[in-house]
This record gives structure tokens, sequence and C-alpha cells, in this order.
């Protein structure tokens, strides 16, 4: 599973999934600056990573963030990316 984007909501989730047994494979984020670097002890990619993940093996992005319009607009990135919408999972807190 990945999560979206590497905010402080984002690092929050990680640590809480974690918590509860499941495994983060890294972050999906469109800062550039943020591209490659590990950030709480996962990579950091850009969202266009994903659809190359995706041609290897299932790839579930959980994205999650506190202001309402960003996680409709990751959603639809990942969707034009080729990222089927049963494998986007939303949370907005």
């Amino acid at each position: 599973m990945y999560l979206a984007p590497a905010g402080n909501a984002g690092i929050f989730l990680k640590n809480a999934l974690e918590q509860e047994g499941l495994n983060i494979s890294g972050f999906f984020d469109n800062d550039k600056t943020k591209d490659g670097v590990v950030i709480d002890g996962v990579i950091v990619l850009l969202p266009a990573a994903a659809s190359k993940i995706a041609e290897e093996r299932n790839v579930t992005v959980l994205i999650g963030a506190s202001y309402k319009s960003v996680p409709r607009q990751l959603k639809e990135q990942f969707i034009s990316l080729g990222i089927p919408e049963s494998d986007l999972i939303v949370i907005v807190f």
C-alpha cells in the first residue's frame, strides 16, 4: 500500500496503519523536491511512478488529507495515470 500525499496527515496515517500491522511501501507526492527522499523510513515518489509500479503488480493508494479538495484532485490524477478507481481509497479528516 502507498500513501498520498507525504505531508503530516500522510505520516500520521502511515504510523497508525503500521501499528495495525499493515505494510506501507511508500508515499506518492506531487512535490518534486520530495521525489526519491525517504520520509519516516519509506521513499517518496512522484505519482507518475504509480503507473510503472502497477505494470508489475497491483498498487493500492490510500489518499488522505485534511483539505477536502486534495483527495478529489489526487484521485482524479491517479485515475488519469491508469490506476483503477477500485485501487484508490480516500480518507478526508
